[in-house]
Order: structure tokens, then sequence, then C-alpha cells
């Protein structure tokens, strides 16, 4: 986790998954999968927020309330939702905060 990022309550960042291979074996019983997580500088992840494992978030980056975050998400970008998606990332030619497609693609306004 970054310098000056700020993580609201009851946010779960979790680098595990319990895989479900083998029907015959209780979900809790099988193996663990551990993927990294990243989570930028100067970000802010808010209230009830889950981050999943192997997710990648970028530098400045805005998680809205209740999003479940399972993609990597570019620099200065909001995300929200669930699952999580990209609404709006700063644009360095306009130098506003522009409204995205889901993937993060400027909106052709």
């Amino acid at each position: 986790i970054g310098g000056n990022t700020a993580i609201a309550s009851n946010v779960t960042i979790t680098d595990i998954h319990h895989q479900y291979e083998n029907i015959k074996i209780p979900i809790e019983s099988q193996d663990i999968l551990v993927q990294q997580v990243k989570i930028g500088e100067n970000c802010k992840i808010y209230n009830n927020a889950v981050i999943l494992p192997g997710c990648k978030i970028g530098n400045h980056v805005t998680v809205g309330a209740n999003s479940v975050v399972a993609i990597e998400i570019p620099d200065y970008s909001v995300v929200v939702g669930s699952p999580a998606k990209i609404v709006k990332r700063y644009n360095f030619k306009t130098k506003l905060w522009d409204k995205t497609n889901p993937d993060g693609t400027f909106l052709n306004l």
C-alpha cells in the first residue's frame, strides 16, 4: 500500500482465494491460491469496499464505497460498483476528470 493512501472503515483487502477444483472436498479444505495485491500512492478507498486477490490499483485512484474490485485500475481513475468499473479518469490533454467507458477509455464526446 503506497504512501498517503487512505482506507476507510470496513474495507476488505485480501490476497487469498479458496479454489474449488474438487467438488468432493469442501471449499474451505481446498488449496489456497495467493495473489499479490498492490495499491498505489495517494489513493482513497471508501467504506465497505472489497479488493480481491491479484488486483493492481494505480496511483491517485478513488474506489467508491461498497465497490468490489477485481480488475487492474490505471492511475488517476475513479471506480465504483460491484463489480467495480472505471467511470472517469483524469485526462491530461483536457486537464479535466473525463467520463470513461467501463474499460477506462475516454468517451467520445
